[in-house]
């Protein structure tokens, strides 16, 4: 079988991966996935901008969520008997520090293999250079890696503590999934796992109740996690004929669903997370130790 053509090309704001009739770009603003196709098929990805000037904050394509995802109950939290404030860049409508503090980041350390794939790795170095340092004073090495084949994107991330104190581990991915059409045509195919009960403020209780159904119908607002999932759990979309297969590998053990409320159906959002909402804030997240490392991936089939 002939081995597919494998290419990273650097086009100044975005590196555009290509393997066989697949490609991928990814701008260097947040180190963000905007496009995901195949030649001749749409775009997956819901990114209604340029690349060349994007929003800010970039919520649309795939925002990395850092040093936590979704929300926080207030801006800070406890770790191991100290306080630590926090400065978000976006909050929700209640106020509440939303997505971490890097999706303007700009990433520079990039390098590119391509003999058995197309594959893009990126590195931030978080310390007290770092603008985000001050809220999050963890020194840690973050890198990142797309690894393109046809018809499959693998995410890889992994979170290197190279401080000298215990390291909260709580990222997560924000990928925006185009459907363009209405509301009642979209399915999302479930793994076995429960649902998060969530406040008023959309914070997880201590509480969960079992996914019944194997295809979920979009209600009329769409905002929920899952967790109890087994490592290698399934979560398929399904936009009128179209499919798109999002597949857990290891360090992901919650997932958020997102689609904002109206008949027709622009976009869905399918969240791999490390820890569940407002996990830093409850001391309730993994903790990497010094020296050691945290490694989370998924895979996208397309």
């Amino acid at each position: 079988m002939e081995r597919p053509l494998n290419q990273v090309l650097d086009l100044g704001h975005y590196f555009e991966l290509r393997s066989g009739q697949s490609r991928a770009r990814i701008l260097k603003k947040g180190n963000n996935l905007f496009s995901l196709k195949n030649d001749g098929e749409p775009n997956w990805m819901y990114f209604p901008f340029v690349p060349e000037r994007p929003e800010s904050p970039l919520l649309a394509g795939n925002p990395f969520l850092f040093p936590w995802a979704n929300r926080l109950q207030s801006d800070g939290f406890s770790f191991q008997g100290r306080f630590y404030p926090v400065q978000p860049l976006l909050r929700d409508g209640r106020g509440l520090p939303l997505h971490g503090l890097v999706l303007d980041q700009v990433w520079t350390q990039f390098s590119d293999q391509t003999p058995d794939y197309a594959r893009l790795d990126s590195r931030v170095i978080w310390n007290e250079s770092h603008p985000g340092f001050a809220s999050f004073p963890f020194e840690q090495e973050i890198s990142i890696s797309h690894i393109l084949t046809p018809g499959c994107l693998q995410i890889r991330t992994v979170i290197k503590n190279t401080g000298n104190v215990p390291l909260p581990v709580s990222f997560g991915f924000h990928p925006y999934f185009l459907c363009d059409v209405e509301r009642e045509a979209v399915r999302i195919g479930l793994p076995d796992a429960r649902y998060l009960k969530l406040d008023e403020r959309l914070l997880p209780l201590d509480a969960t109740t079992p996914v019944l159904e194997p295809w979920l119908a979009l209600p009329e607002l769409l905002d929920t996690g899952l967790t109890q999932m087994s490592p290698d759990a399934v979560f398929v979309l399904r936009a009128a004929e179209r499919e798109l297969r999002l597949e857990l590998g290891e360090g992901f053990s919650t997932f958020w669903l997102y689609s904002p409320a109206g008949p027709h159906c622009d976009f869905v959002c399918l969240e791999p997370m490390v820890a569940p909402a407002n996990a830093l804030c409850l001391e309730r997240t993994p903790v990497t130790h010094p020296g050691q490392s945290y490694l989370a991936a998924f895979r996208i089939q397309f």
